[in-house]
């Protein structure tokens, strides 16, 4: 299966994800409904998702491998 990796770009939002999944599609989908925040997450982190072409996993279904995306704004502002 193809491994896909989310990575978000704003300034509040860090970390990666890490899917297993045949397409970007799925990946995303997957990563979002894994926890309730990923959601939110996605588009707060302003993420992208793109696959990386040099690795691949052995599992029969698509699955999160890594989530360790978390919101890092502050919060006594």
């Amino acid at each position: 299966m193809k491994v896909y990796e989310i990575v978000p770009t704003s300034e509040y939002v860090a970390g990666v994800a890490i899917i297993a999944a045949d397409n970007a599609n799925v990946a995303i989908s997957l990563w979002k409904q894994d926890d309730e925040q990923n959601d939110d997450l996605w588009y707060e982190g302003h993420c992208n998702c793109f696959e990386r072409k040099e690795l691949t996993a052995n599992v029969d279904n698509p699955k999160v491998l890594i989530d360790t995306i978390v919101s890092t704004y502050p919060t006594n502002v």
